[in-house]
C-alpha cells in the first residue's frame, strides 16, 4: 500500500502469523488453510532473500509477538 511504510521485518511476521494460523484450522477449513499456507511459505521464502541477516533477530521476535497476540490458539 501507499499509506503504510514498507518493512521487511513487518511483512516476516506477518507471514509467520498466517502459517502459525494455518496450522491450527478451523473445523472445516482444513484444506483452504493448507493453501493459505502454501502461499505464506512462499511468500516467506521470496522474502527472506531480501531480509537483511542483521533485521533476522528483529523479525522473528515480532513473529513471536504476533503469533501470540493474533494467532489461532491449537484445540
Amino acid at each position: 500500500g501507499t499509506a503504510v511504510a514498507k518493512s521487511l521485518i513487518e511483512a516476516y511476521a506477518w507471514y509467520r502469523c498466517s502459517i502459525a494460523n494455518a496450522e491450527a484450522p478451523p473445523e472445516g477449513e482444513k484444506e483452504f488453510e493448507a493453501e493459505i499456507a502454501k502461499d505464506s511459505h512462499q511468500s516467506l521464502n521470496k522474502l527472506l532473500g531480501r531480509l537483511a541477516p542483521a533485521d533476522f533477530g528483529a523479525a522473528e521476535e515480532l513473529a513471536k509477538q504476533y503469533v501470540q497476540s493474533y494467532g489461532r490458539k491449537k484445540s
